[in-house]
């Protein structure tokens, strides 16, 4: 009786042993897996932190495209996730940039990356107070405060953001989104800082001719202090400020930038532009004129005014790209100012 009492307290030993060692097994490998849970939850708050670190850096970029490259953001607070992001130049690209941000969650730490081409205007061929077009065709957005639509069909192959609207006489289609602006006017700044600068660093002066300016098939940068006639087809990469009004009868072959305190009045008709390399970006601080039933511009028009009659134009933002660092950033303080495209599509993680 002595021997099965001391088997059976063995027994109960032995199972008691058992079921703490399984009951032991199982909370470990719950605590464990707890771990684990909290590890990945916090690694994928972090993940998405720094997801929307990228949105927040783009949203917050600087107008400029000097002050864009070394660019970083920093945003800490403990009641919210944790941001910290920085902009710089994507190697073997032109104009393009690399967006990185770092999210953070408790203890971990996660990096996500995006690669950005830079375009300057957005993707908009037209900036203007009053936009009169007659019988004009525009590849490219229009961003304006009235469109004012002349006699004849204009075309719009891109978006057309508007105050209002007001038929003169003619039609219009837009091939993409339309919708109604809302907020202020646009304002135009004035470039005496351009005009300072380029006198300081004694940017050089075209010769006289017949009481205007004339600007041969040069390159680089130039100071007009009146008016200025073009009549040759300019090659190359040239900026102009001119103090005075533009007139024009020729394209340019290469890519142009002319910012004009005056008007600028372009008139080739019977001209067709066969250049690709061409790209004229045109800023008024009065109006821009363009005529031509069969010109064919690629280019950006800004001003207050801007009337196209008859004539084509073509979105291509080249020709600013050789001076982005150089132009100063109010002088194109308008929404909006540029773009970014992603260059790659893929989900990032």
């Amino acid at each position: 009786m002595n021997w099965q009492r001391g088997y059976a307290l063995l027994l109960l030993v032995f199972a008691t042993l058992l079921v703490f060692l399984l009951g032991s097994t199982i909370f470990l490998i719950a605590l464990s897996d707890l771990r684990v849970s909290l590890h990945l939850a916090e690694a994928d708050r972090a993940f998405y932190y720094a997801e929307a670190g990228v949105e927040l850096l783009k949203a917050n970029l600087p107008r400029s495209y000097s002050e864009m490259q070394g660019f970083r953001l920093q945003l800490e607070k403990l009641d919210s996730p944790r941001f910290s992001g920085s902009v710089s130049p994507l190697t073997g690209e032109n104009y393009a940039f690399l967006l990185t941000a770092t999210g953070q969650a408790g203890n971990k730490r996660r990096e996500a990356a995006a690669e950005a081409r830079y375009f300057p205007f957005g993707g908009s061929a037209v900036f203007a107070g009053n936009f009169l077009a007659a019988g004009a065709n525009v590849k490219g957005s229009v961003y304006a405060d009235y469109f004012l639509v002349g006699e004849g069909e204009t075309v719009i192959s891109g978006d057309l953001a508007l105050k209002e609207l007001r038929n003169m006489g003619g039609s219009y289609l837009c091939l993409g989104r339309e919708w109604q602006r809302e907020g202020a006017r646009l304002s135009w700044s004035d470039f005496d800082c351009l005009t300072a600068k380029a006198k300081t660093e004694g940017w050089p002066m075209p010769p006289i001719v017949n009481d205007s300016y004339r600007l041969e098939d040069e390159l680089g940068r130039w100071y007009v202090p009146g008016d200025l006639l073009l009549d040759v087809r300019l090659g190359g990469d040239l900026l102009v400020a001119v103090a005075g009004d533009v007139t024009m009868s020729s394209l340019p072959a290469g890519r142009v930038v002319l910012f004009a305190q005056g008007e600028i009045v372009l008139q080739a008709c019977g001209v067709a532009n066969v250049w690709d390399s061409q790209s004229l970006v045109l800023y008024s601080q009065e109006r821009i004129t363009v005529a031509g039933d069969c010109l064919l511009l690629r280019g950006v028009l800004l001003a207050p005014v801007v009337e196209l009659q008859g004539a084509s134009l073509l979105y291509c933002h080249r020709a600013a790209l050789p001076w982005l660092e150089l132009v100063p950033a109010d002088l194109l303080a308008l929404s909006p100012t540029y773009a970014l495209e992603w260059l790659e599509t893929r989900i990032r993680r």
